[in-house]
């Protein structure tokens, strides 16, 4: 991932431990094994680039229902809506 303008955040979902958020700003790139999973965010406006070797046939999104974690798939050209339970959760484990 490239980041153009603006910041973007990347970050592993923690099973234990602090969470490793990583902050990425313009001129900026990462990249990560096609084994993990992770959550992107970034602020309004920001650009960003993200190429996949291979390409990407699908990606998905996590949310917290009923004390589990679920995933819902979805096409690898559209973003993911919001996950606030799973934010929530992460945001707990700082605590």
């Amino acid at each position: 991932m490239h980041v153009l303008e603006g910041t973007a955040w990347q970050e592993g979902l923690p099973v234990a431990g602090p969470r490793r958020a990583r902050r990425y700003g313009p001129g900026e790139s990462f990249s990560f094994p096609g084994s993990g999973v992770h959550r992107m965010d970034h602020e309004a406006g920001a650009i960003t680039i993200h190429v996949y070797s291979p390409p990407l046939q699908a990606i998905g999104h996590y949310e917290i229902i009923d004390g589990e974690l679920h995933r819902t798939p979805g096409p690898p050209d559209e973003g993911s809506p919001a996950s606030p339970r799973l934010l929530d959760a992460l945001n707990a484990i700082d605590r």
